[in-house]
């Protein structure tokens, strides 16, 4: 544990071709390292043997500091598809809060399986002050099981908020800067959330003459959190 090693397990890592010898230099810097030690680790987490791939990314869930994770969330806008996603995986796993902002502007991003973890990440890391922005990754979510996995993860947000009555409030108080459509298709993820607000605002579209709103409505009724 003392961190005066640091600089020759780096210079093991650098010159060593004994694959045993790296993966547990890998391994030492995990615990000795520090947020500059980051980019270099990253690389051998994508690129290296899978030995020393699965010790750099235990590595990076070990190295301790915030700035660390910071460290950590800023590789992932140049990183692969694949990659993005097991940054994400890493930083729920050191339940890294300061870098949600990075974590929610993934969850809106182009590709697909990146919002899936975007999201886990969120309904793992986020609180209710996050809700309005989590609602744009479940309407950016294509319909179907990502937007099923989106909204499971907004209601896991909200159920965390102590009083039951109340948590779908931070949704509806959100929905109110979308368009009527984009409320329309908000309406599953409050039926996942719950509760005698949310019911209300769903009875109401229930009674809709338009067929998509009212289908939507009966949805957001079989998404409901209890019997």
């Amino acid at each position: 544990g003392d961190a005066a090693a640091a600089p020759d397990v780096r210079a093991t890592l650098e010159h060593s071709d004994n694959a045993d010898m790296r993966v547990e230099a890998v391994k030492a810097l995990g615990t000795l390292g520090s947020a500059e030690d980051v980019p270099l680790i990253v690389g051998l987490a994508g690129e290296a043997p899978e030995a020393e791939q699965e010790a750099a990314r235990r590595a990076l869930v070990l190295l301790p500091g915030e700035e660390v994770s910071m460290a950590i969330a800023g590789q992932i806008s140049a990183a692969p598809s694949a990659m993005k996603v097991v940054f994400l995986e890493i930083l729920t796993t050191r339940r890294a809060r300061n870098t949600i902002p990075t974590v929610l502007m993934a969850a809106v991003g182009d590709d697909a399986s990146v919002r899936r973890a975007a999201m886990v990440s969120m309904g793992q890391l986020g609180d209710s002050k996050h809700i309005a922005d989590m609602a744009k990754a479940v309407l950016k979510a294509e319909r179907g099981r990502e937007r099923d996995a989106a909204e499971r993860a907004l209601a896991q947000v909200a159920h965390r908020i102590d009083d039951k009555d109340k948590q779908a409030t931070p949704l509806l108080e959100a929905m109110g800067d979308f368009s009527s459509s984009e409320r329309m298709f908000l309406l599953p993820a409050l039926g996942r959330i719950g509760g005698p607000e949310a019911r209300r605002v769903i009875e109401q579209n229930l009674k809709d003459p338009n067929p998509t709103r009212h289908d939507i409505s009966l949805t957001a009724l079989c998404n409901w959190p209890d019997s």
